[in-house]
């Protein structure tokens, strides 16, 4: 005769169907949420590139120790805004390099950008890993955003 206390085991169908249920509704709710964090994480990130593009080519005037500007950028030292964003962290063939002029102290004195090696161009590129668009015209540099496509709306300026 069998035992009538004998033990159960395993989970019944309900259970389990209720234990999916859960799970479904929590990755429905909870994986939009993450995918917003790292949409926001690139758009910082880019922020902070811009920031430092703009500090690189135009300096930091509230930066001085004994009365001189400790972090002059490529435009004060250059007397011109850089013809591509390159120029910030080498100097082209046709650039000389120093102290050209001794009276007003202009030439290159870079890099103004620190990079890993010569042909690294993460500094160049957004959150999103699109090349920044730089303007001289306008005097802007633009991120395309997430959607990778200039003048849209989700596209982040910076003016110099």
């Amino acid at each position: 005769m069998l035992n009538q206390t004998s033990l159960k085991q395993g989970f019944t169908i309900i259970e389990m169907v209720m234990v999916i249920t859960i799970v479904g509704v929590l990755s429905v709710v909870a994986i939009p949420q993450f995918i917003d964090f790292r949409d926001d994480a690139k758009k910082v990130i880019t922020q902070k590139k811009l920031a430092e593009l703009k500090e690189a080519i135009k300096g930091d005037p509230s930066l001085k120790a004994n009365g001189q500007f400790t972090k002059i950028g490529f435009e004060l030292n250059m007397g011109r805004l850089p013809t591509e964003l390159s120029e910030l962290y080498m100097l082209d063939a046709g650039t000389p390099g120093g102290i050209n002029d001794p009276f007003s102290k202009r030439g290159w004195r870079g890099p103004y950008i620190l990079s890993t090696s010569s042909t690294d161009i993460e500094w160049r590129k957004d959150g999103w890993g699109n090349e920044f668009d730089y303007n001289t015209t306008t005097k802007t540099i633009t991120s395309k955003g997430a959607d990778g496509t200039l003048n849209t709306n989700d596209d982040i300026i910076i003016n110099l």
